[in-house]
């Protein structure tokens, strides 16, 4: 398997290389090209095939019209370049291809309802809760299975993080969730908090969103 990174999109770089046993018969052979070869660029490739002994393993040809055109041929004068019978004949070379993504889940958060936080001053009640809505979707026309996590901010110090928790989405798929996030004993009080929810590869996030809330002392709402 070549890139179409030669002189003038020709066959460059190998991708993949494997050894085929022919037995004499008729019939497909086939490998498995381990690792997968992933192309991302747009770009295009080749699949090429030799001889390597005096067995002379013959390649078939499909006769029939419409063609595709897209047969090469090699040499050492002249190396590759499309076949003279492409327009006659397509060679039996194949491939399996399966589409490649980059899994993408966008999150959505925003504050859904406060509890208000009753205590004295400088104290904050183990019950206390902050519940948010978050909406999760992925951008992808295949399943993605990724990380999701919360981290909460009072200023720029990181108060507490929850997670990650595992996120599995059909392609295509949105998810909608209301979640309850207790607020610690220890978080101080009158503090200016900002919730983010992150989603990616625990610790690096992909993307994310957030929103402020407050903490405030006794009697206040």
């Amino acid at each position: 398997m070549f890139d179409d990174n030669g002189p003038g999109s020709t066959p460059g770089d190998t991708l993949a290389l494997d050894t085929l046993d022919y037995n004499g018969g008729q019939g497909w052979y086939g490998v498995e090209v381990e690792p997968e070869v992933e192309i991302t660029d747009g770009s295009g490739f080749y699949i090429a095939c030799m001889g390597l002994d005096d067995q002379n393993p013959y390649v078939g040809f499909d006769l029939t019209p419409p063609f595709s055109y897209q047969m090469w041929e090699y040499s050492n004068t002249f190396g590759w370049r499309p076949g003279r019978d492409r327009f006659t004949e397509d060679v039996g070379v194949r491939c399996d291809i399966e589409p490649w993504f980059l899994p993408d889940v966008v999150a959505t958060v925003d504050e859904f309802q406060r509890t208000t936080v009753r205590g004295a001053p400088g104290i904050t009640p183990p019950n206390a809760s902050l519940d948010f809505a978050v909406n999760f979707r992925n951008t992808t026309p295949g399943n993605v299975s990724t990380q999701w996590w919360i981290d909460a901010y009072l200023g720029p110090n990181l108060v507490y993080s929850l997670g990650p928790y595992s996120l599995f989405l059909l392609g295509g798929q949105e998810l909608d969730r209301i979640y309850g996030l207790p607020v610690p004993s220890n978080a101080p009080v009158a503090g200016d908090y900002r919730l983010y929810v992150r989603v990616g590869s625990y610790p690096d996030a992909e993307h994310e969103d957030s929103f402020p809330f407050e903490i405030k002392s006794r009697g206040l709402q």
